[in-house]
């Protein structure tokens, strides 16, 4: 069984590119973060790939409620923004990469969830 995977981003195009690349996984799509933590309660994915900057609340909320549970505490997460030059040093252990939107390649991309799923 493939490593279940949950996107959180809401650029459609961003979306079906991260979706592209991580085809080998499943990969289930959420374009806000409150309707990505409602998905978490049923169930807990085996990473997390996070836009910062989301409708509604921020991908750091999200971050936040993802920590403050013990069952989902310890689940990878990928910071994928366009900021992420300025995000260098504001994550925390949970976040185990972070890639640049501008920059980052599809190698970049599978590179970081093979080793956040390791």
């Amino acid at each position: 069984m493939s490593a279940l995977i949950y996107v959180v981003e809401d650029d459609d195009l961003m979306v079906e590119h991260l979706s592209r690349v991580l085809k080998s996984y499943t990969v289930k799509t959420f374009s806000n973060g409150l309707d990505a933590i409602a998905a978490v309660d049923k169930k807990v994915p085996d990473l997390i790939i996070l836009d910062i900057v989301l409708d509604g609340p921020s991908g750091f909320a999200l971050l936040n409620e993802l920590q403050s549970y013990t069952d989902t505490s310890n689940v990878p997460v990928i910071i994928c923004s366009s900021m992420a030059e300025e995000l260098g040093e504001l994550v925390d252990n949970s976040v185990c990469a972070v890639l640049d939107k501008v920059t980052m390649t599809p190698d970049d991309i599978r590179a970081a969830a093979q080793e956040a799923l390791r």
